[in-house]
């Protein structure tokens, strides 16, 4: 007899022979094995019992009130449980707890209930439900029959994993928005982008993901808080999905690749030397410990897609490191797709010269408009913000970044308003949050109120993280860090025992976001955005005690530029003129201190009119020169055209003054920005006057670009007697 009948005929025969309550819990990573046990047992059942299924949903989390018998039925009860396994982590977490709370009514119903569980589910039942799990008279681990197509099965288990892993992190699932992650996800990967290698100066040129993916490899640039992450996780879940939709959003080579998401800061990545093996202990940490033959026939076949995240994000004595490893990889599979996700990078990247470069492009004002739609949902309340961003061309420009926005939507439910920087946005935002889980009941009550955890804690872990330059830790470490950082408050060790208590459990602001090689969790906070912000927090006190030491301390580092930024939008208009001067007079070269400066002005700092002025023709000038590398240009760039949409009365003065110099490249510089700037309507009309008397410019490129300006504004109806 085979393993597979042996194991079957072993449930049957506990499910005939034994009385009263009875568990068996059978273990399955393949969901159309245990679909197909589920059917054979039905079948064979229904002969001496009375055969139902029980499927756990968000809104359905107490198995054992399902479990009471339907009325005047005699017949032995046997109940099929699933759907543990694909719950949130929240849901997850409160479906266990109920089964423990429960457990002496379970054992009470007199019922055989087979709960169905993976490998990884089964360790998390067996030390969070252990007294409910007590109840279990044998635990079956079920093989897969023979002519089971054995390498499906696995590739089948693989994927759920990638979608569970999708769904159970989100920074979406900690609010309380009717909103689908599937959704926003799919929202994603709808975006435009700008292919940087074949602009040439021309007007943008916008490309679909379509388009995009059509290379074997390719990178994605983007700022801080433009989706890259969601971008990446949005293909997986998209390849990773059973259900297809009728035409897919992606190129057809690639459509039918299996995802493998990657980031270079995760601890699992840096512990080899070699992007194969690292790869490798990413695709076990998520299919479970393998022979390996799976994963090497992905490879050799052509048919793994690589999701690398965060070039950026390695520590900088690593990058180059991780340039040449990339390298290496692609040259020994050339059938592997990469799709490569960054910041613009902080060092040389000549390396990938030759690899297609995309932007990934700010949201435009449908595209703000669909997505707040799809995360309020009440027409209404979507119509009130929108008009808001509308009548405020600060709050527009901050919302073309998809974390911004949905940051904005958060704070406008709770408070019918919306900040003007990044800071006062993101401070309300956390807050928010750790209340939310506190009114829930979910965060344990001892030491952990709002207050200490947000305004101690938070900051100085973020801080160590960024420090680092790590997104995520282990529980141990964790555990000492935590302890370390409250006793430097002379706060008791409960407060440390009981915040890493609520991460293991909950979707929190800082939680369990992955596992390494060996299955344990790893922590971090939810977004890296949201560890910028905390560290910002920490920066912004120390700053005020010790002054620009700490900025020099710092501003040479790649991972400190988001953080600086963030933190300049904490200041009132005094201290943060400031602060963005002591950037400007910094150890770094004079380009790189004025790009910073810009990201401030960007961020919402309230700097003086002078100072803005002064930044802004700095930035130009830059652009003029011609002497930035590619990331720095897409960044100046960047900084410019959002300039000239959140800040219209200065960059006008600062476009006509650049103009009336007479260098070329200054007006050239000048003109590029305006005609590929977003104006808001009311400005298009003035921006037509500056550009009327360069359509004559004896240089092609300026006068094209200044037809261009006028065209626009007589597209958008703006008044217009500006003929060419």
């Amino acid at each position: 007899m085979q393993n597979f009948d042996k194991e079957l005929l072993r449930i049957l025969t506990y499910l005939k022979d034994l009385d009263g309550t009875t568990l068996l819990v059978c273990v399955c990573d393949d969901s159309r094995l245990q679909s197909y046990v589920t059917s054979l047992l039905r079948k064979k059942v229904e002969s001496f019992a009375q055969f139902r299924e029980f499927i756990y949903q968000p809104q359905e989390l107490d198995l054992v009130r399902y479990l009471e018998p339907p009325p005047m039925e005699s017949r032995r009860q046997v109940v099929a449980v699933s759907g543990l396994d694909i719950l949130g982590r929240d849901h997850q977490s409160e479906a266990i707890k109920l089964l423990n709370l429960n457990r002496n009514q379970f054992g009470r119903t007199g019922i055989a209930v087979l709960f169905w569980v993976t490998h990884a589910l089964l360790r998390r039942l067996s030390s969070e439900a252990a007294d409910f799990f007590s109840w279990r008279s044998a635990t079956v681990f079920i093989p897969p029959p023979p002519n089971w197509d054995q390498r499906q099965s696995e590739l089948r288990k693989y994927l759920a994993s990638v979608r569970r892993g999708l769904h159970a992190i989100d920074l979406t699932s900690l609010l309380e928005l009717e909103v689908q992650t599937n959704g926003l996800l799919t929202f994603q990967v709808s975006r435009h982008f700008l292919n940087l290698d074949e602009q040439h100066g021309a007007p943008y040129v916008r490309s679909t993901l379509e388009e995009v993916t059509l290379h074997t490899r390719v990178i994605v640039l983007g700022s801080p808080g433009s989706g890259k992450t969601t971008l990446l996780k949005g293909i997986a879940l998209e390849l990773a999905s059973q259900e297809k939709p009728g035409r897919s959003i992606l190129s057809p080579t690639l459509s039918s690749k299996v995802p493998l998401y990657l980031s270079s800061a995760d601890s699992q990545f840096l512990s080899s030397s070699e992007l194969e093996a690292r790869a490798r202990l990413a695709f076990d940490a998520i299919a479970g410990k393998s022979d390996g033959r799976l994963f090497k026939s992905l490879l050799r076949n052509g048919e793994l897609l690589l999701l690398l995240d965060g070039l950026d994000e390695a520590p900088q004595k690593l990058q180059r490191g991780v340039i040449a490893e990339l390298l290496k990889f692609v040259e020994k599979y050339p059938m592997c797709h990469v799709v490569a996700a960054t910041r613009p990078l902080d060092y040389d990247a000549s390396l990938l010269n030759a690899w297609p470069r995309y932007e990934l492009q700010p949201l435009d004002e449908i595209e703000q408009s669909e997505f707040v739609k799809a995360l309020l949902q009440d027409p209404r309340k979507a119509t009130a913000m929108l008009e808001m961003l509308r009548r405020n061309p600060q709050l527009e420009t901050m919302a073309a970044s998809p974390l911004t926005l949905l940051v904005m939507a958060v704070v406008f439910q709770s408070h019918a308003d919306i900040p003007r920087s990044n800071f006062a946005l993101l401070s309300i935002f956390t807050e928010e949050l750790i209340s939310q889980e506190l009114r829930r009941g979910r965060v344990g009550r001892e030491d952990a109120s709002v207050s200490r955890i947000t305004h101690l804690l938070l900051p100085e872990l973020g801080w160590d993280l960024q420090k680092r330059n790590l997104v995520a830790i282990s529980q141990s470490e964790l555990v000492r860090l935590v302890t370390s950082i409250l006793s430097g408050y002379s706060l008791e060790s409960t407060t440390a025992e009981a915040f890493v208590r609520n991460v293991r459990s909950y979707v929190g602001v800082f939680l369990a976001i992955s596992i390494d090689a060996d299955g344990r969790e790893m922590y971090g906070f939810i977004h890296r955005s949201i560890q910028e912000y905390f560290a910002a927090t920490y920066l912004a006190r120390q700053w005020q005690r010790v002054g620009a030491r700490i900025l020099a301390e710092i501003s040479q580092e790649p991972q400190w530029p988001s953080v600086i930024a963030l933190a300049s939008g904490g200041f009132g208009p005094r201290e943060a003129s400031r602060f963005v001067r002591e950037i400007l007079g910094g150890k770094h070269s004079d380009c790189q201190n004025v790009l910073l400066a810009g990201e401030c002005i960007l961020a919402g700092a309230e700097v003086d009119p002078e100072l803005r002025q002064h930044v802004a023709s700095q930035l130009f000038t830059s652009v003029a020169e011609g002497n930035l590398r590619l990331d720095q240009m897409v960044l100046t760039t960047h900084l410019l055209s959002e300039l000239v949409r959140s800040d219209w009365p200065t960059m006008r003065t600062v476009l006509r003054a650049a103009l009336k110099q007479g260098k070329p490249d200054l007006r050239l510089a000048a003109m590029q920005i305006l005609a590929t700037s977003p104006l808001p309507d009311w400005a298009n009309s003035e921006a037509a006057l500056i550009a009327t008397p360069l359509t004559r410019d004896p240089d092609d490129r300026i006068s094209l670009y200044a037809s261009e300006v006028i065209n626009r504004s007589e597209r958008s109806g703006s008044p217009s007697k500006f003929g060419v």
